[in-house]
């Protein structure tokens, strides 16, 4: 009964601090952490809580399970802060500001090889601890793997919508958190727009800067209601993708892609 009690008031306690816009940072793993408020995520154990707010309302909490792999605590947090200040931005340009409320985005890091994995279905995005060791300013990474959090297209996310689900990660990655990173050296005798992660991401730059600074928005609420077919970017822009990577490709062999 009193451990009933005590469970009961630490999740008060972490509700509480959410409302008020403070972050918990839970002291020690030798001080039994708290468990995750995601219901999906039985046995993760979290040090550390961040909050995503939209005009003062909370809209997303950012958990922090760095248990496998105590010495990433400080990188995890920042991790989990930058989550909380991106958050609504991307969900607002997703046009999922309103869908995306209330949900629980835990950040989990792992000793098994590879670099990251997102499951948007449960808001667990996974991180190695062997990559983050060594690129320990891969900031975008995060970004990356966070988009998919919001971006939820489910079963609809199958054949060139992988492409183009990448693509937008990587775009928001590449355009809005590293704007000033160098181009990616893009080979036009072999390069595609279904390439996927940065290619993807600098052709739909482009194409946001040319054609419809909208594009980004609109291309992920097609995919996300199941309405997104090849046809939906000639009906947007009234070209195909064939065509505007014709174009694309011009720019490009004459320089004049800037952003």
């Amino acid at each position: 009964m009193k451990a009933a009690r005590l469970l009961a008031l630490l999740f008060i306690t972490v509700a509480w601090m959410a409302g008020t816009g403070c972050s918990l940072v839970w002291p020690s793993y030798s001080n039994s952490p708290l468990p995750s408020q995601n219901p999906s995520l039985q046995g993760h154990r979290v040090s550390y809580v961040a909050v995503a707010k939209r005009e003062n309302r909370v809209v997303g909490v950012l958990e922090v399970d760095t248990s496998q792999v105590h010495d990433l605590a400080p990188w995890g947090r920042h991790a989990a802060d930058l989550c909380a200040d991106w958050y609504p931005r991307i969900a607002t340009q997703l046009g999922v500001a309103e869908v995306s409320s209330n949900r629980v985005i835990t950040l989990y890091f792992h000793r098994r090889d590879g670099v990251a994995n997102t499951d948007p279905k449960t808001g667990l995005i996974s991180f190695s601890q062997a990559y983050v060791h060594g690129h320990t300013n891969d900031w975008g990474l995060v970004i990356h793997e966070l988009v998919h959090t919001l971006q939820s297209y489910g079963t609809n996310e199958t054949g060139y919508h992988g492409w183009l689900s990448e693509g937008i990660a990587d775009y928001f990655r590449l355009a809005l958190f590293e704007p000033d990173a160098p181009l990616p050296r893009l080979n036009p005798d072999t390069a595609s727009h279904t390439n996927s992660y940065r290619t993807t991401a600098t052709f739909l730059r482009w194409l946001v800067k040319t054609r419809d600074p909208d594009l980004i928005r609109k291309l992920n609420l097609a995919i996300r209601d199941g309405q997104y077919s090849p046809a939906t970017i000639q009906t947007i822009t009234g070209r195909t993708w064939d065509e505007l990577w014709a174009e694309f490709m011009s720019a490009w062999r004459a320089k004049q892609v800037r952003f």
